[in-house]
């Protein structure tokens, strides 16, 4: 039973209707491969997360805090964590970028999230602020069919991180076979989640044992590690797990941190769950190289209504990916019990849908369109409008396969319980 989160404060979820995007594209036109992450520093000499201590500032320069971008401030807005694994992208865990709606799960818009990085202390170090331009999710987290653990994504930042002492890249775990996640190893985690004396903002540290993925039930899509006493908790989601040469040297991300086998952080039987970087090392190479076409649709309206009022809704439509997107169309259909008023920038009513014809949407693009409509006389008192008809969009490139983009649901209670 694997039932332990260790996310914190996620950002609050913004009145949005459910929209997918569908999207023919072309071959990527330019190649955009990573370079190396930098080796981290040397091995520092050993000197109380649960059952650890504060490290020593700047001793882990790929940590990234993962924050949500309407926060007053980094003690507030932070509620998970990721690494550095190249100036342009974190790794974090899925369930760090996602929001419960309904029975299921969908991704957090690109938006709702920035990452800092060169932090220790959350309330008084001025972090480096990155916003985020994409976030990839990895299917095997949604797919219920595998046993593949999944819990693992990769945030595509705006703009390069500026390296310096206390910004540098993590090099990769990149095989499962790899000694230093052998069991019996030891490794660190890193992060500012909940400790046996309670919340902190200091970054904290501790060093676990590594246990065969089958002690957590599981197959090597895992690092399992911990012990009674030691270990990540919560708020410490997407944070790094890492290991060095025995003799000291670079050090290197092998997991994610996900949940856990019991609810209760270093407790007796408790194990950590961290998603292998080794085993998804294929699919972390695969996206650093994708330069496709993204399409999503944001759908805002107010929070209540009254009976005979109009409507605005806006219909923000974004190509988060860096390959423009032709022949751009979107669609919305009008929900029961309201009449169309008016559409902007071209929209027109094709009966009970409006219809926006965009044409060519650039990479890393938004547009916004309006959508006026009028709730009926008799359509009864204050009204949520959540109840809403859903936004979709779709553009087309020749010579190239179909393929569909979203914001994929998924049942609740499944192995990625949530507290």
């Amino acid at each position: 039973m694997h039932t332990r989160p260790r996310a914190g404060r996620r950002p609050a979820s913004r009145l949005v209707a459910a929209a997918f995007a569908c999207l023919t594209l072309a071959p990527a036109s330019a190649s955009h491969a990573a370079s190396p992450p930098a080796a981290g520093p040397s091995m520092p000499s050993a000197a109380d997360i649960v059952g650890g201590r504060e490290a020593t500032p700047g001793a882990w320069p790929w940590l990234a805090a993962v924050l949500d971008a309407g926060a007053r401030n980094q003690v507030d807005g932070q509620f998970c964590a990721g690494a550095l694994i190249d100036p342009g992208w974190v790794v974090t865990a899925v369930h760090c970028v996602t929001e419960a709606v309904g029975d299921g799960e969908i991704p957090l818009y690109a938006n709702d999230v920035v990452v800092g990085l060169g932090l220790h202390d959350l309330r008084t170090d001025r972090a480096q602020i990155v916003p985020v331009a994409q976030i990839f999710t990895n299917p095997d987290y949604f797919d219920e069919t595998t046993d593949d653990w999944g819990d693992i994504a990769l945030l595509r930042l705006a703009r390069p991180a500026a390296l310096g002492p206390a910004v540098q890249p993590i090099a990769l775990v990149d095989d499962t076979a790899d000694p230093a996640i052998a069991p019996g190893r030891t490794a660190t985690v890193v992060g500012w989640g909940v400790t046996e004396r309670g919340s902190t903002t200091r970054l904290q540290q501790v060093e676990v044992p590594i246990v065969s993925p089958e002690t957590c039930e599981l197959n090597a899509s895992i690092v399992c590690a911990g012990e009674r006493d030691r270990d990540a908790c919560y708020g410490d989601s997407g944070g790094p797990l890492m290991v060095a040469p025995p003799g000291g040297g670079a050090w290197r991300l092998a997991g994610v941190v996900s949940s856990g086998t019991t609810d209760t952080c270093g407790g007796p039987g408790n194990r950590t769950l961290y998603t292998s970087t080794a085993y998804y090392a294929g699919w972390i190479a695969a996206t650093l190289r994708d330069t496709a076409a993204a399409l999503e649709v944001e759908k805002l309206a107010p929070e209540v209504v009254g009976r005979g009022d109009v409507i605005d809704y806006a219909l923000v439509v974004r190509n988060v990916g860096r390959s423009p997107a032709v022949d751009v169309v979107v669609r919305d259909s009008l929900p029961g019990g309201v009449t169309f008023v008016a559409a902007d920038n071209g929209g027109v009513r094709n009966g009970n849908t409006v219809v926006w014809r965009l044409g060519t949407l650039e990479g890393e693009t938004a547009v916004q369109l309006g959508l006026a409509v009028r709730h009926d006389a008799g359509f009864g008192g204050i009204v949520d409008p959540d109840a809403r008809g859903g936004g979709a969009v779709a553009g087309r490139t020749a010579a190239a396969p179909p393929w569909t983009a979203g914001r994929p649901a998924r049942t609740a209670g499944a192995r990625h319980a949530r507290a």
